[in-house]
């Protein structure tokens, strides 16, 4: 973990479009006391022109050493249709992993032949959904194959699919998984995804018996956040390749493309680290290892031809693209602790929970006298009858009841895995451009939360007829 100075350090560098002067957080040229004045508290706020700018990184990263690569923004990470319309607009692909992705996927006008649709068990709509706009299938077993091959024939369609890979690497045995204590290699053995060598053969030679609906086109697997290091991603490479030689020897399916998945991580504050800041390579460095791991493939004769490269980043493209704004509501001071309790609850922030995610904060709007005070360590908490601590020993100065703190790299797996526990709203969202600022998500309700429930005839004559205790005065 991380000293005061270090953390506030990572806190005030936010990144090259939400930054701090004087003090004030600013969302490009807005400043968060403005946004939160305007569109209330708690609020989501996205830099349109650090989206851009994060997909640009990483297309111009990955490209320069490898011409060959297409990358695909994993949809799971940020689902909203305005960012997505974005990161379309820079010529983005896109990853759907389930019908609901991939609709918002092709509604907010992505181009589907850079899509790919994932998923261990594919429903029939969504396969057809695929091949009717031409979005390959990444296939997760023979079974699924069979069905993709009749519905391309009921359509009058082929369909692009690939094998999701299960891969064992030697290598995985002893390296810990960033994601938990197990090794990567224990890990991915409890995976439900991918199929062995053996069973991706079977399934290459169905694949090669049935070309009137299916074109192969090569392999996926997914290495994600198991790791940050830049080798694994080389090595993962190495035995997808390995693998797709030996199917080709058997089968002569050729691998056109080899699809590497996500785990490119967001920042030097990756909120996956677990605290672990300032650890992360740079872009330009998986770029690296990656080209050079296909190039040695063809050089060692085990592909002929350099395939496409796809990627899937998610949270290096939207990470610290997004802010949330949330307020302090109260100070509560005791046994020696300070803590700040917002507007704003971990079901804003789920993964906290779920997959142990570590936030920074820092005040967005100050107070005269605020910036020569000492900064204290603040239990920033939520508004949950769970504990919902979003940020543990946040130095803060002068922490007041109205201070607006801004939850820094929101925008990956925030909005997406939000919920309505204790029966509360989820918040708008708003993107900003320069100077003008843009609703892309409303406000809910009380009403929305419920909205969906029903009361029929049967339950909705009933009342209470309990008792009410009474108390002594």
């Amino acid at each position: 973990m991380h000293s005061s100075e270090e953390r506030m350090k990572l806190q005030e560098t936010i990144c090259e479009n939400i930054t701090v002067r004087d003090g004030e957080l600013f969302v490009e040229a807005v400043d968060a006391f403005s946004l939160v004045r305007e569109y209330g508290s708690p609020l989501y706020v996205t830099s349109e022109a650090q989206l851009r700018l994060n997909y640009r990184k990483i297309f111009e990263s990955f490209t320069r050493e490898y011409p060959k690569t297409l990358v695909m923004c994993a949809m799971k990470a940020n689902n909203n249709m305005a960012v997505r319309r974005v990161l379309s607009d820079e010529g983005a692909g896109g990853e759907a992993f389930g019908p609901g992705e991939l609709w918002a996927l092709l509604k907010s006008g992505a181009n589907p032949k850079k899509c790919v649709l994932n998923g261990a068990y594919k429903e029939d709509f969504e396969l057809k959904l695929a091949i009717e706009n031409g979005v390959r299938i990444n296939a997760d077993s023979y079974n699924e194959l069979v069905r993709i091959a009749e519905l391309a024939r009921e359509l009058n369609r082929v369909a692009e699919v690939r094998i999701r890979l299960r891969l064992q690497v030697p290598e995985f045995e002893l390296v810990p998984a960033q994601a938990g204590g197990k090794t990567i290699a224990e890990r991915f053995a409890k995976s439900k995804f991918g199929l062995s060598t053996e069973q991706a053969v079977e399934c290459a030679r169905f694949i090669m018996k049935n070309t009137d609906a299916l074109y192969f086109t090569g392999y996926s697997f997914h290495l994600g956040r198991q790791s940050l290091d830049t080798g694994h991603f080389a090595m993962t490479i190495r035995e997808m390749i390995n693998a797709a030689h030996e199917v080709e020897l058997q089968t002569g399916a050729v691998a056109k493309v080899i699809n590497i998945g996500g785990g490119i991580p967001s920042s030097v504050r990756d909120a996956e680290g677990h605290g672990t800041s300032g650890e992360v390579p740079p872009v330009e460095q998986y770029a690296k290892a990656m080209a050079a791991a296909l190039r040695q493939g063809v050089a060692d004769g085990l592909l002929k031809d350099e395939p496409v490269l796809e990627i899937e980043p998610g949270r290096s493209v939207v990470g610290n693209s997004t802010v949330l704004l949330t307020t302090i509501k109260l100070v509560k001071r005791n046994q020696g602790r300070t803590w700040a309790v917002m507007d704003a609850g971990g079901n804003q922030l789920t993964r906290i929970d779920s997959s142990h995610y570590f936030y920074y904060a820092l005040k967005a709007h100050h107070n005269p006298g605020d910036l020569c005070a000492e900064p204290e360590p603040v239990d920033v908490a939520g508004y949950l009858c769970s504990g919902d601590t979003l940020c543990a020993d946040t130095p803060i100065r002068r922490p007041q009841e109205g201070d607006i703190l801004a939850i820094l790299d929101a925008g990956m797996y925030a909005e997406t895995t939000a919920c309505q526990f204790n029966g509360r709203p989820r918040p708008a969202t708003v993107m900003v451009n320069g100077g003008a600022v843009t609703v892309i998500k409303r406000r809910e309700t009380i009403e929305d939360v419920f909205s969906t429930q029903r009361v029929s005839e049967r339950y909705a004559g009933m009342n209470d007829k309990g008792l009410v205790p009474e108390v002594d005065k």
